[in-house]
C-alpha cells in the first residue's frame, strides 16, 4: 500500500479544524451575573436589617429595667443578652464579607460586557459565587441560631424576670404632686384670708379693750403671731413639695414608666416617704391653726361680753 503524504496532511489539518471548532467557549453576560449576585446581597442586607432591628428592640425593652445585673435572675438574663449580641456580631461580619465579595466582583468585571469561559475573570467569577454561597449559608445557619436563642431569651424573661417586675406610670406620680400642690395653694390662700379677717377682729378689740384688758389683748396678739408662723410653715412645706416635684420631672424626663428594678426606684420611694411626712405635717399644722383660732375666738367672746 502506497502512503499518500499529501492526503495525510490534509486529513490532519481537517481534524485540527474540527477540534478547534468543537472546543466550546461559553459566555456569561456580566449584567446577568451582576443581577444574580446583587439580588443575593440585597436579600442578605434586608434580612440582617430585620434581625438587627429585632435585637435592638429586645435590648431596648430589657434595658428599661435598669436592673442590677450582679444578682439573679438578672445576671443570667444579662449573660444571655451578651451571647445574643456576639451572635449578631458574627452575622454582621459575614454580611460585611459578602458585600465585600460583591464589591470585588464589581471591580474586576468593570467595563466587561461578557465573561468568557477561557478568560481569567471566569475563574474569578466561579470563586466569587462559591464564596458568596458559603457566606450566605453561614449567615442562614447563624441567623437560625440567633432566632432560636432570642426565643429562649424571651421565654426566660417571661418566666423569671417579669413576675418580679412592677411598673408604675410617671403620670400617676405627677398627678399626685400637682393635686397636692394645688390643694396647698388653695389652703394657703384660705389661711391668709382668714388670718387677715382675724387681724381685723383683733384691731377692733384692741381699740376697745387695750386699756382695761391689755393682758387679754396681748394674748390675742400672741395667738395671731403663732398662727402667722404656722401659715409660714405651710408655705415652706408647699415650697418643699414643689421642689420635689420639679426634681422628679427632671429625673424622669423622657420616661413614661418607672420599674421597681431601676435604682431610681429606691430614691423615689425615699422621696415618697418624705412626701407623706410633708402631708402629715400639713394636716397637723392646720389642726393647730384651727385650735389657735378657737382659742382666739373664745377669748374675743369674753372681751366682747365685758
Amino acid at each position: 500500500m502506497k502512503l499518500n503524504l499529501g492526503k495525510v496532511m490534509n486529513l490532519v489539518v481537517a481534524l485540527s479544524v474540527v477540534v478547534i471548532n468543537n472546543s466550546c467557549t461559553f459566555y456569561y453576560k456580566t449584567s446577568d451575573i451582576n443581577k444574580s449576585l446583587f439580588d443575593l446581597v440585597k436579600a442578605v442586607n434586608s434580612n440582617y436589617k430585620s434581625i438587627d432591628n429585632g435585637f435592638k428592640k429586645i435590648d431596648q425593652e430589657y434595658n428599661k429595667l435598669k436592673s442590677n445585673d450582679k444578682n439573679e435572675p438578672f445576671l443570667t438574663a444579662k449573660n444571655k443578652m451578651i451571647a445574643l449580641e456576639k451572635e449578631l456580631s458574627v452575622i454582621a461580619s459575614l454580611k460585611k464579607d459578602i458585600n465585600n465579595e460583591y464589591a470585588e466582583f464589581k471591580n474586576y468585571s468593570k467595563g466587561i460586557n461578557k465573561i468568557a469561559s477561557n478568560s481569567e475573570e471566569w475563574g474569578m467569577v466561579k470563586q466569587t459565587k462559591k464564596n458568596m454561597k458559603y457566606l450566605n449559608n453561614e449567615i442562614s445557619k447563624n441567623g437560625e441560631k440567633l432566632v432560636k436563642n432570642s426565643h429562649e431569651f424571651n421565654d426566660y424573661i417571661n418566666e423569671n424576670i417579669l413576675p418580679l417586675v412592677k411598673i408604675y406610670k410617671v403620670s400617676d406620680y405627677k398627678e399626685r404632686f400637682t393635686k397636692t400642690i394645688d390643694n396647698l395653694k388653695k389652703l394657703r390662700s384660705e389661711n391668709l384670708k382668714l388670718l387677715n379677717d382675724y387681724r381685723l377682729i383683733y384691731n377692733d378689740l384692741e381699740k376697745k379693750h387695750s386699756k382695761l384688758n391689755s393682758e387679754e389683748c396681748m394674748q390675742l396678739k400672741t395667738q395671731l403671731m403663732e398662727v402667722s408662723k404656722k401659715v409660714k410653715e405651710l408655705e415652706n412645706i408647699e415650697k418643699a413639695i414643689n421642689d420635689m416635684y420639679q426634681l422628679f420631672i427632671e429625673k424622669t424626663k423622657g420616661q413614661n414608666e418607672i420599674y421597681n428594678t431601676d435604682p431610681f426606684w429606691n430614691i423615689l420611694q425615699q422621696d415618697q416617704e418624705v412626701f407623706k411626712q410633708h402631708i402629715n405635717s400639713t394636716k397637723k399644722v392646720q389642726e393647730n391653726i384651727k385650735t389657735d383660732y378657737r382659742q382666739f375666738q373664745q377669748l374675743a367672746n369674753k372681751l366682747n361680753a365685758k
